[in-house]
């Protein structure tokens, strides 16, 4: 799923981890620069929290490109997306997407 997603994916994606980037250092799992239009996912999750990292960052890259709404909303939008992308593909992330949508 995760080079489905990759060769899918029109902008750039990058590994790194979290001693390579001071976003990821602070908990993040991974985030969407809309500065630089590219995704940056830590290279050091298991494959389904990678696979849900980078839904949820593409999901940040469409919906939230150009948008005032605030950080909370567009998490909400990103991380319900993934949940739904997820499940349809048998991927059960609901331990996680639940609590951090609810939060």
């Amino acid at each position: 799923m995760i080079e489905a997603i990759k060769s899918a994916s029109k902008i750039p994606i990058e590994f790194k981890n979290k001693s390579e980037d001071s976003n990821l250092a602070n908990g993040a799992k991974g985030y969407y620069s809309p500065t630089t239009d590219q995704i940056v996912v830590n290279k050091d999750l298991e494959d389904i929290h990678t696979a849900k990292a980078l839904i949820h960052e593409y999901a940040q890259s469409i919906l939230h490109k150009q948008t005032y709404k605030d950080r909370s909303q567009r998490e909400i939008e990103a991380e319900s997306l993934a949940f739904v992308i997820c499940d349809h593909f048998g991927l059960d992330t609901s331990e996680y997407s639940f609590g951090y949508i609810a939060s």
